[in-house]
């Protein structure tokens, strides 16, 4: 499904913020950050995941939709997403990790196919890229680096927007709703991400 809206700009004219979108940012005084462009209501949980990788350690942004209904409305594309108070903060680091939701039914390799488990990777920094793969799997989590829609190897993502380049993860909604129940789940999930930075 297309985005409403264009960018940031086209956004603004209809949406207000504090009211219908809300926008987090903290440097922390690290070169490294986690982004979740699509939180809040948007993409369910990737705010949540967000901020305990983040901890006090690394930078942080959400922009989160907190509207009553139709908050996908607020959804702007990766590549498109030109949020100012975003640029500013993207630019003040040299590493970012891009949290984000996808739907559970995805396209790999040509296939549509039901995928409520596989957490997909992307981003143009393939030493971060393997390893978030590598500390993923060894806590049991499925992923997959190549074949599906997701590979963000654009210079203009979000995650790719620092001077070493990014990651991203995009995590099904199933399994996202089961992060959010499961407490030893999300903290497994979360210190993989976290280590991977750190090691980043």
């Amino acid at each position: 499904m297309a985005d409403k809206y264009e960018d940031f700009k086209e956004l603004d004219a209809e949406n207000t913020d504090g009211k219908d979108y809300r926008i987090i940012s903290n440097n922390r005084d690290s070169t490294k950050c986690v982004i979740a462009p699509h939180g809040g209501k948007i993409e369910k949980a990737t705010s949540e995941i967000a901020k305990l990788v983040a901890g006090d350690a690394f930078g942080l942004y959400l922009f989160e939709g907190i509207k009553t209904k139709a908050n996908i409305d607020l959804h702007i594309t990766s590549t498109n997403f030109d949020e100012p108070k975003f640029d500013r903060f993207i630019k003040k680091h040299t590493v970012a990790l891009g949290i984000h939701g996808r739907k559970d039914k995805a396209e790999v390799k040509g296939n549509c196919i039901e995928d409520k488990e596989t957490i997909y990777l992307g981003g143009l920094n393939k030493n971060f890229v393997e390893l978030i793969q590598k500390n993923l799997n060894e806590r049991n989590f499925n992923t997959l680096s190549e074949g599906h829609l997701f590979l963000a190897r654009r210079g203009e993502n979000v995650c790719n927007r620092t001077d070493k380049q990014g990651a991203q993860i995009e995590i099904p909604l199933t399994l996202r709703e089961n992060l959010l129940a499961d407490e030893r789940l999300m903290s497994d999930l979360c210190e993989a991400l976290r280590m991977s930075l750190t090691e980043a």
